[in-house]
């Protein structure tokens, strides 16, 4: 789990980071990033429309999280990350590959 200072979690952090950030897509989820001074802070968005099971989704959403925990050195940024329905069915290691490959691009 990230700690509660690395997570963003405002409705105005939220909008700062689709309106002004940058979006790079993956085979498995969209990311949108926006620099800010300090520490990075991340939310990983899992929509209704992937699953309608809760456990379905939070299992997606802890995967997506420590993939981002083990690649958040060196980053100064909002990230907002958001789950496609093609990363549903896939397997941890492929996921960790895309969203590792696409964080890195962003340095």
């Amino acid at each position: 789990m990230l700690a509660k200072t690395s997570r963003l979690t405002k409705e105005n952090d939220f909008k700062k980071v689709f309106n002004l950030g940058k979006k790079i897509t993956g085979r498995f989820f969209a990311a949108y990033f926006l620099k800010t001074p300090g520490k990075t802070r991340v939310a990983v968005i899992v929509s209704n429309k992937i699953s309608k099971k809760a456990v379905i989704r939070n299992k997606l959403k802890r995967r997506m999280r420590e993939i981002i925990k083990k690649n958040l050195e060196g980053l100064e940024y909002d990230i907002v990350v958001s789950a496609k329905l093609s990363a549903l069915d896939q397997k941890y290691s492929e996921l960790s590959e895309d969203l590792s490959s696409s964080l890195k691009k962003i340095i």
